[in-house]
């Protein structure tokens, strides 16, 4: 079961704004409709185009509510003044028995990027990942992302395959990286 008592939480980015970290409600789509259509507008470190993100308020609140309906997911936002600047989620997958491996999300507004909102987020969906006997998270990103590379890295992620050529962006060719992270609680037979 979820323990969403975890949130809200507030915090402070390595530039000193105050932020709350909390869970999205169904009431944030509009937010996260604008969140998501800043980072897809910006183009980095993201697999999709604009006209692929819809300014479409109905289609984010039908999203919004299909993420929140799976209660043993986790969805949170990272809002200053607000405004969502910054979303992260686990979703864990369906089965029963697949319920321990969770894919790791995380988008942060353009003008928010660098400041250490990514981290806070970062650190805020492992620490509840954690908790909640997820043992495998697996994220994927494009490979020029250095930023986010690094940061899944010193949170004890590993890059487990490259894929080269795998995404076509206004067709050019980009490389992503697969990456996960094992819980140190939880030992595959056959693993290193």
């Amino acid at each position: 079961m979820s323990r969403y008592n975890d949130f809200p939480q507030t915090v402070t980015t390595n530039s000193g704004a105050i932020i709350k970290l909390r869970r999205i409600e169904r009431k944030d789509s509009y937010l996260v409709k604008k969140l998501n259509r800043a980072i897809v507008k910006k183009g980095e470190g993201v697999v999709l185009n604009l006209n692929e993100v819809p300014d479409d308020d109905l289609f984010w609140d039908k999203k919004v509510a299909g993420w929140l309906k799976y209660r043993n997911n986790l969805f949170i936002a990272a809002e200053e003044l607000g405004k969502i600047i910054g979303t992260a989620d686990i979703s864990r997958m369906n089965a029963n028995s697949l319920a321990h491996n969770g894919i790791l999300t995380i988008g942060v507004h353009p003008e928010k990027q660098g400041q250490g909102v990514g981290r806070l987020l970062f650190n805020a969906v492992m620490e509840w990942a954690k908790r909640e006997t997820i043992y495998r998270i697996t994220l994927y990103t494009l490979a020029n992302n250095n930023r986010a590379i690094e940061l899944f890295c010193s949170g004890g992620f590993r890059k487990i395959q490259l894929r080269k050529n795998f995404v076509i962006i206004n067709g050019q060719p980009f490389d992503d990286v697969v990456m996960e992270w094992i819980s140190t609680k939880y030992k595959l037979s056959g693993m290193p």
